[in-house]
């Protein structure tokens, strides 16, 4: 302890970025145990950018696109993968541990800027987000290296130009107006990372009326060039806000989680003041009531480190009202504070002046009380969104209080390990250092037993995040079948892909050969095998048994196999395929009729997608009210990723839609060319349905542009539709 105070701050920050980086690597696996609904939204948008997709906004998910932009590239680097999600997340958290650093020196000193980053290193607050695939991740990072570029430019405006040494004046430099310009860009960016971003402008406005009532000779200084980077911010958010302000269903999110504005809307102002209540001490009373990112009503620190921050509350607040001279402003400063004499003070001011013409040192000369006042108002406005919405405290909402928190905390912790190394009793800086490191120590192994141990293993947290499917996917890399796999659930669909989304990221390679589909109302063949294992998650939100009537038609051995878990169920078939398909395809098929041509034949050629290579109709005379139930089977193609549909048209004598069925109940990234599907369409007729005869048609189209596929021969595009057999309806 007695040689850490000659360890450079750079050795000591490489120790605290590897600590931090094993922490947010270490168990990727197991904590969390899988992944959330939410991760798995931003896979399937990610995917969507891959595409071509080019939001502002997430609309499907009311989302901020920063991140999913971010994940696409590393998809298209790395791979996609669930590794690649937790890796970025973890480097946007690895970004933001350094960033604390580097902000805490600049604003206050080196001591705060160390201890800052080692709260953060283990912090559970910190450790839940930058070890999941959530946008919020990136809001830290962007915020603080935003922060950091501002308060260069404070300081080189505070800290250049002339200075007399009877009245230290500073005169303002305008080359350091381009950090207020990077700043703001940065600031602006931050808005397609969180909605909790939005407060930014409160604390500029906030920190503009502080300076003009306590620090005008401040404000003259800094005052326009913080205009100029809430004007550069704003402008850069622009796009997105007006896409929010214009488009209704961008915004349903925070319409669903504003309860304690709505009642203040209803003249109802105790549900606000008890949320500022619950907010104001989640720091040490209690937190985030939910266990999606934290134990249930855990605060942010434990007791002691509790303690340390509301001391560092009081701290700031203390200074950030004490009225000082600017002399006494810059002799503060811990650079100037250590010189012997006001000779020398000026002297090391003079030197960090002219060190550099454009850009300030890391120790250059903050307007200490400023420094204290901003830190205070970015946390009490970082703390609104968890004020004014529901949950009281949530650490998601009170996300941008984040990084305040930890340098606040810094802030106590310094002060009391300076007041204890002057201490009459102990004039010690071993005993100094002793103590800073226990109560370090304490918040670090209270964070990380809580998040790794307890958290990790709540029942609702294993379901939540579906630990299952990671168990599943577990089990099958270390007990390999030889028998293909396939897996049926009810969430494979375009809009409901979350099974097949988590295991695709989870799966080992060697099972990139799975298959996934919704085996109630549909199958896959691999290569056209047979002889099948099916797997169904027991845990699955959307269960999806196989349908008796596919069991029927296809499978007439159906038995459990031995190696079922409790995390998922296996059943061993084997299908009549090749036989059936000898059959359907004598099935009747017409071109509709502006197509001059002989009826074509099996298979029919959709683009270069699939190939229709028969159906079947259960019944041909089906009662108003019932079913009719087509079974039509295709061979694979290039498939691809766009999400694709079947129609199924029932046609009256005036060639008129009078029911119909879309629907394609399958994973599109697991099918490979030449896999056999088979897609059961239920058509439902109202119980007042109109007796006769119809004719049925049939086709693929893209979901999203409603575009068909057109059906080929020989290269050429002929129509976009088959007619399959007649159905009569009656009574």
């Amino acid at each position: 302890m007695r040689n850490l105070s000659r360890v450079s701050p750079l050795a000591i920050m490489v120790a605290l970025l590897f600590a931090a980086a094993v922490l947010r690597i270490v168990g990727w696996l197991d904590a969390p145990p899988g992944l959330r609904y939410d991760e798995m939204t931003v896979v399937v948008e990610a995917d969507d950018i891959r595409l071509g997709d080019r939001p502002i906004y997430m609309d499907g998910s009311a989302e901020e696109p920063l991140y999913h932009y971010l994940f696409a590239i590393v998809e298209d680097t790395i791979g996609p993968s669930l590794f690649a999600q937790r890796w970025l997340s973890a480097v946007l958290g690895l970004i933001a541990v350094a960033a604390i650093y580097a902000l805490g020196r600049s604003m206050f000193n080196v001591r705060v800027g160390l201890l800052g980053a080692a709260f953060s290193v283990a912090a559970f607050w910190a450790l839940m987000y930058s070890r999941m695939g959530l946008r919020i991740v990136a809001l830290p990072a962007f915020m603080l290296i935003a922060m950091l570029v501002l308060w260069h430019g404070v300081n080189s405006n505070l800290a250049k130009g002339s200075a007399s040494s009877d009245d230290m004046q500073i005169q303002p430099s305008q080359g350091s107006r381009r950090y207020f310009i990077i700043a703001g860009i940065c600031f602006g960016l931050n808005a397609y990372t969180y909605s909790a971003t939005r407060m930014l402008p409160f604390i500029f406005i906030i920190f503009f009326i502080y300076l003009l009532i306590f620090n005008r000779s401040t404000f003259r200084r800094v005052g326009l060039n913080l205009a100029l980077t809430l004007i550069v911010a704003l402008a850069i958010a622009a796009p997105i806000a007006i896409h929010i302000a214009t488009v209704p269903v961008a915004e349903r999110r925070l319409g669903e989680v504003e309860g304690p504005l709505d009642a203040l809307k209803r003249g109802e102002a105790t549900p606000l003041i008890n949320s500022s209540l619950i907010t104001f001490g989640m720091f040490i009373a209690t937190g985030d009531p939910e266990s999606l990112y934290n134990i249930p009503n855990r605060p942010v620190f434990d007791l002691i480190t509790g303690a340390v921050f509301y001391l560092g509350v009081v701290w700031c607040l203390r200074k950030a009202l004490t009225k000082q001279s600017r002399k006494q402003q810059t002799l503060s400063h811990p650079v100037i504070a250590s010189a012997e004499s006001a000779k020398q003070s000026q002297l090391i001011i003079n030197e960090i002046a002219s060190a550099q013409k454009d850009a300030p040192r890391n120790d250059a000369l903050p307007s200490v009380p400023d420094a204290y006042a901003f830190i205070l108002i970015w946390l009490l406005f970082g703390l609104a969104p968890s004020m004014l919405t529901w949950p009281a405290a949530s650490n998601s909402h009170g996300i941008l209080a984040q990084m305040p928190a930890f340098l606040i905390a810094a802030i106590g912790l310094d002060a009391i390990g300076s007041r204890v190394e002057k201490s009459q009793l102990t004039k010690s800086k071993l005993t100094a250092g002793f103590f800073v490191a226990t109560i370090l120590i304490i918040h670090s192994l209270h964070s990380i037993v809580d998040y790794f141990d307890t958290w990790a293993h709540l029942p609702s947290v294993q379901v939540e995040y579906a630990a299952n499917m990671t168990s599943t996917a577990h089990y099958f890399a270390q007990n390999p079948s030889a028998t293909p796999l396939v897996f049926s659930s009810g969430d494979v669909t375009h809009f409901n892909p979350w099974s097949a989304t988590a295991f695709r990221l989870i799966a080992p390679i060697g099972y990139s050969n799975a298959r996934w589909f919704d085996a109630r109302s549909s199958f896959i063949f691999p290569q056209g095998a047979t002889d099948l294992i099916l797997v169904n998650s027991a845990n699955d939100n959307a269960p999806a048994p196989l349908d008796s009537r596919l069991t029927e038609d296809l499978f007439p051995i159906d038995e459990p196999t031995p190696f079922a878990t409790n995390a998922f169920s296996a059943t061993h078939l084997v299908s009549s395929l090749n036989t059936r398909l000898i059959t359907l395809t004598q099935s009747m098929v017409n071109w509709p009729s502006e197509v001059q041509l002989n009826a074509p034949k099996f298979p029919i050629h959709f683009g270069a997608h699939a190939d229709l290579i028969g159906y079947d109709v259960r019944r041909s005379i089906v009662q108003p009210g019932k079913n009719i139930r087509l079974t039509t089977y295709w061979r694979a193609q290039n498939i691809g990723l766009r999400p694709l549909s079947i129609f199924v048209h029932v046609l009256n004598d005036r060639h008129a839609i009078a029911a119909q069925w879309d629907g394609f109940t399958i994973d599109q990234h697991y099918i490979q060319a030449g896999d056999i599907i088979v897609q059961v369409h239920f058509i439902g007729l109202p119980p007042d349905f109109p007796e006769g005869a119809y004719d049925m048609q049939l086709g693929l189209y893209d979901i999203e542009t409603g575009v068909r596929v057109p059906i080929e021969i020989d290269g050429q595009s002929i129509t976009d539709r088959v007619l399959l057999q007649s159905i009569q309806v009656q009574r």
